[in-house]
């Protein structure tokens, strides 16, 4: 009975929505997430600067899924708010939840910050505001936005009123892992009898005004500085595991991951939309001094992986990792040196991508979004190339999947990984549904 009931607990992963870079606006459903990453497209290209940018109205694209909220309160939202909303919506269709039919009430919202320039905005908006000018509709509307954008859980909170939820709302804030690190509260959750559903949700702003300025000051503070082994935004294109690489590109969005309850998607005749089980997920750093560093002995990340998979998976099982680098080529010597000390010589041979250069690096979606490339790639039997790898880095001893097109592979078992500044490590694991 005792494993019956382990197993009605099972965290499945049955739905997923983006609010991302489109080649036509827009990246929202899996179908259109799964067409760029499977292909490795690239769509940072800006012209001038590599950034990924959304093209869409997020106002406009909100109401549409939102048509039950007013839109006066969508007005209010701010922009990462907005994305937040989006990407949710899709996530809810896609699994076949209602939020409307009341299937989301007792939903956990779990939400991962880490971009702070949509929040400063606000404030900055409305602080620069001359009141004496200001019409009292306007000054409702920056008051508004201030109270609720001004704070790191703003996303959890329009989405928390859009689904009119009971369950637990928290968001979590851990630089670059913020959105992997809450798939192991989502677990412990589902498995803790806490909550049946939980939509897990990493969103981030990056205001481009604000980025050019700050890459102004970067660029002078760096002035005499051998930055080698530090972490940084490139005027070129990230390539991950190439050897031309130089940095990453910052791109704007959200992702939503539906976890829920084996038992819930059965009872709610959804169990055939499970894409993936969460199988355990574990936080970690490295023990250095600087935040801003990265350890090429890569320690935080295999102890990481080696908690994950403790008690749950040997290493030889695992059959594909979506890594965590950044488009900073010291991220290649620290990756391969953890994924040897996991895999041994087995690291030689495992294949190992990223799709961050597809969208750009986002910050805290990048954990709902590598939760969802492994998944779809379960379902597909195909592993995903890392995207604008053309020349693999020598100093990569995994394969990284350098071809440009995606490979057939049954994936069984995958972990995907995220850091974060101050090397803080997230790795999680999943498993083809069964």
């Amino acid at each position: 009975m005792g494993a019956l009931r382990d197993r009605a607990r099972d965290p499945l992963v049955t739905g997923m929505g983006f609010c991302l870079p489109g080649t036509d606006g827009l990246t929202a459903t899996p179908d259109d997430f799964w067409d760029i990453v499977s292909t490795g497209r690239v769509l940072i290209d800006r012209g001038d600067r590599w950034f990924g940018v959304i093209e869409a109205d997020p106002l406009a694209e909100a109401a549409d899924r939102w048509p039950d909220v007013p839109l006066r309160h969508l007005a209010n939202c701010s922009t990462v708010q907005l994305y937040a909303l989006i990407s949710a919506a899709e996530a809810c269709r896609d699994s076949g939840l209602s939020p409307e039919g009341g299937d989301l009430a007792g939903a956990g919202l779990l939400h991962g910050r880490h971009c702070l320039d949509a929040n400063a905005v606000v404030q900055r908006n409305a602080l620069s505001a001359d009141p004496a000018a200001t019409a009292p509709e306007d000054a409702r509307r920056l008051v508004t936005r201030t109270m609720v954008g001004g704070q790191l859980n703003d996303t959890a909170l329009a989405q928390m009123s859009a689904l009119r939820t009971t369950g637990p709302c928290l968001t979590v804030t851990a630089s670059c892992a913020s959105g992997g690190v809450l798939f192991g509260i989502a677990r412990r959750m589902i498995t803790d009898g806490e909550a049946d559903v939980v939509l897990v949700t990493g969103a981030d702003h990056y205001d481009t005004g604000r980025r050019d300025r700050f890459d102004a000051v970067a660029a002078r503070a760096a002035e005499g500085l051998d930055l080698t082994g530090s972490v940084g935004v490139t005027a070129r294109m990230m390539r991950p595991y190439d050897h031309r690489t130089g940095g990453l590109n910052v791109g704007n969005g959200a992702a939503t991951v539906v976890v829920e309850s084996r038992e819930h998607a059965e009872a709610g005749g959804r169990a055939d939309r499970a894409r993936a089980e969460l199988l355990g997920q574990s936080t970690r750093r490295s023990p250095m001094r600087s935040t801003m560093a990265v350890d090429e002995a890569g320690e935080g990340v295999s102890r990481a992986v080696l908690a994950c998979l403790s008690g749950r998976l040997e290493p030889d099982r695992v059959d594909y990792v979506n890594g965590g680098a950044e488009g900073s080529p010291v991220f290649h010597p620290m990756e391969s040196a953890a994924l040897r000390t996991v895999f041994g010589d087995r690291a030689a041979e495992l294949p190992v991508s990223v799709q961050e250069a597809c969208f750009g690096h986002s910050g805290s979606p990048l954990g709902p979004m590598g939760v969802a490339a492994v998944a779809l790639m379960m379902r597909h039997g195909r592993i995903c190339p890392t995207a604008a790898c053309e020349e693999p880095d020598p100093a990569c001893v995994f394969d990284p999947v350098a071809d440009g097109t995606a490979r057939e592979l049954t994936v069984d078992h995958a972990l995907s990984l995220n850091y974060g500044s101050g090397m803080v490590s997230s790795a999680i694991l999943l498993g083809r549904a069964r």
